[in-house]
């Protein structure tokens, strides 16, 4: 403990250089600490959520639900322009067989990160790209539309995905990244197990299965547009008429796929989706002034940007990532460093440097 100055003796001349330095670093890392990495100017989405951490949503979200007003996307151009930015020349199209990837993150990172599967994982792109920034990982995306990732899996009707998942196992194997995140529409829980511990097997350290966002239905059962529904009421409507309920079964079969694989892990993402409201037990289609659904079972990617410290910090929860969001927790830069600090000042004093 650092031990208090003698009233009858002035400071010693180390403790106030010390205290100083250490006042200074505070406020330094305080101010930039105090926000995250991202800038979501007026349109917070799943930042309006957050609860006392990044945990967990606030018990009752309801006051994050946006009823009325202005929303992006506001309209059908700006939907259209809303789908992941990987899709610009980085995600395969569904007549490409030959593996590419794009490398995004930190590229000088020493940590290599692998992110596949079909546009249900490339709908988590921007998030993972940004956690990836922060935690210093070198991300390498092999995603293809409506391919979700499972070597070995005959797919008669398109034989384009079966060879590009064949290659894709292959070039992981030849070279294995230390994280595969993983997401997509299949529900075929052994084949995901097989496929998972073939990657574990060939030296990959961690499996991380992303949450598969449901298809969401309107009161009407034949109608699942959420988005066609919200902007039509833009901007004077009532958005709650545009709340709605998740379709189909096995909603977490990825997770049970994790829960068969050593060195799996699965992150639920359902809470941050559709989380406990008035309107509960249907979902507010926007929140935080965002549209939370884009097309079918996608979500925008203006949402999915929104769900960057959520996603951090569940991956540092369940051991994946090093360090939480920004200011959560004692692992962060700021109590890092003050504690580093506070036992180096410790030491000073206890050494007789007074």
């Amino acid at each position: 403990m650092l031990r208090p100055v003698s009233p009858q003796r002035s400071e010693p001349i180390i403790y106030r250089r010390a205290s100083a330095l250490l006042t200074a670093v505070v406020l330094l890392l305080v101010a930039g600490s105090s926000v995250t990495a991202q800038d979501l100017g007026s349109h917070p989405g799943a930042q309006a959520l957050k609860g006392r951490t990044w945990a967990a949503p606030a018990s009752d979200a309801s006051a994050a639900i946006t009823r009325s007003g202005q929303i992006t996307p506001f309209d059908d151009e700006s939907l259209q322009a809303d789908g992941p930015l990987i899709n610009k020349g980085c995600h395969a199209p569904a007549s490409q067989t030959r593996v590419d990837g794009c490398t995004h993150g930190a590229p000088d990172g020493t940590v290599d990160v692998a992110l596949v599967g079909d546009s249900k994982a490339a709908q988590w792109f921007a998030p993972v790209d940004e956690i990836s920034s922060r935690e210093g990982w070198r991300l390498h995306v092999y995603t293809k539309s409506a391919c979700s990732f499972l070597p070995g899996a005959a797919w008669p009707d398109y034989p384009e995905c079966e060879t590009y998942n064949n290659n894709l196992m292959e070039h992981l194997r030849a070279d294995p990244p230390d994280i595969v995140i993983v997401s997509g529409l299949s529900k075929h829980v052994p084949n995901h197990v097989r496929v998972w511990t073939q990657l574990r097997e060939a030296g990959v350290d961690r499996i991380v299965a992303l949450y598969n966002t449901p298809q969401p239905g309107l009161a009407d059962p034949r109608d699942n547009d959420v988005a066609g529904c919200v902007l039509a009421l833009v901007p004077e409507g009532d958005y709650t008429q545009c709340s709605y309920a998740f379709r189909g079964d096995d909603l977490h079969a990825l997770g049970d796929a994790a829960d068969r694989v050593d060195g799996a892990v699965y992150v639920d993402m359902e809470d941050w989706i559709c989380p406990p409201s008035d309107l509960s037990p249907r979902c507010p289609a926007v929140i935080g002034e965002v549209l939370v659904y884009r097309k079918g079972s996608h979500i925008t990617d203006t949402y999915s940007r929104t769900l960057s410290d959520p996603l951090h910090y569940r991956l540092h929860a369940l051991g994946v990532a090093d360090r939480p969001p920004a200011g959560e927790g004692p692992s962060s830069l700021l109590g890092r460093v003050v504690a580093r600090l506070t036992r180096l000042l410790d030491v000073s004093l206890s050494l007789g440097f007074d």
